[in-house]
């Protein structure tokens, strides 16, 4: 946006807050698009699975749904319950606006004064409190649908982002998978694999699998620290969970190498 238009972007998000029309044929049209993003989904084997493990990991958090929601959800919402939603929820006390660019930072505040100071102090509370509460035991589910990808994904419970064991966490993610998605925004797709990283050498390597990963998501709650990895053809996936374990238990017991240590700083300094 040229800096001689700014006014009219302010204009338009101060507008947004409180006059958004959510009108049915509108919300029918996205319906469509957002159907065909979950038909889309649905054929990746991948996100079958993850959907399964959070709704295995979670009995009562809201981490167990997916942003996107189920078909169910999508087909049935109505105008109506996006304005309720709209109203209760988009207010300026859930809102953050950002400006960056070349713009003068008083001019800015001047106008965003201007349009913002006159809204309604608007917008429950969204803190999630519910709490999940500690699992008594190992959950598993097997699922089965169209296509040959034989995948394991293994799941433990995992700190928040305010947590003193967080940094912990995060170092044992790039060791085992070899990156970090704390930089990441938002979304569900998976982690990289790197051939140097403990899983990758200790599943893809000796070709018990054809990819091997790991992924902590900083979250504000406590999450998930997941590891996923992909047979390879012919190999049974309770022989991969063997060699999962035996990685981890490794790890475990020895510690990370001075080298492994060095490497993992570099990579979370530099965002990787």
């Amino acid at each position: 946006m040229p800096r001689g238009h700014l006014d009219i972007l302010i204009d338009i998000e101060a507008d947004r807050m409180t006059r958004a029309l959510l009108m049915p044929k509108e919300v029918d049209r996205e319906r469509t698009v957002v159907l065909s993003e979950r038909e889309g989904n649905e054929n990746w084997p991948e996100f079958r699975v993850e959907e399964e493990l959070y709704e295995l990991a979670f009995r009562r958090h809201p981490y167990r749904w997916d942003a996107l929601g189920y078909r169910t959800d999508i087909e049935h919402m109505g105008a109506e319950d996006l304005r309720g939603y709209y109203r209760r929820f988009y207010g300026t006390r859930n809102a953050v606006l950002v400006v960056s660019g070349g713009f003068d930072p008083r001019a800015v505040e001047r106008e965003v004064r201007r349009r913002f100071s006159p809204l309604p102090a608007g917008g429950a509370d969204p803190t999630v409190r519910e709490v999940e509460p500690p699992a008594r035991g190992e959950r598993r589910s097997t699922l089965s649908g169209p296509g040959t990808t034989p995948l394991i994904a293994i799941a433990y419970r995992s700190p928040s982002i305010d947590e003193r064991s967080a940094p912990a966490t995060m170092l044992i993610d790039v060791l085992l998978g070899g990156e970090t998605r704390i930089f990441s925004a938002g979304g569900r797709s998976r982690s990289g694999e790197h051939p140097g990283a403990r899983l990758y050498r200790a599943l893809v390597d000796p070709g018990l699998a054809v990819r091997a990963t790991s992924e902590w998501r900083a979250r504000v709650h406590p999450g998930l620290f997941t590891v996923y990895a992909q047979a390879s053809a012919g190999v049974a996936l309770d022989r991969v969970e063997t060699a999962i374990d035996g990685a981890l238990d490794r790890l475990a017991r020895k510690g990370p190498t001075a080298a492994e240590l060095s490497e993992a700083r570099t990579k979370v300094r530099r965002g990787a």
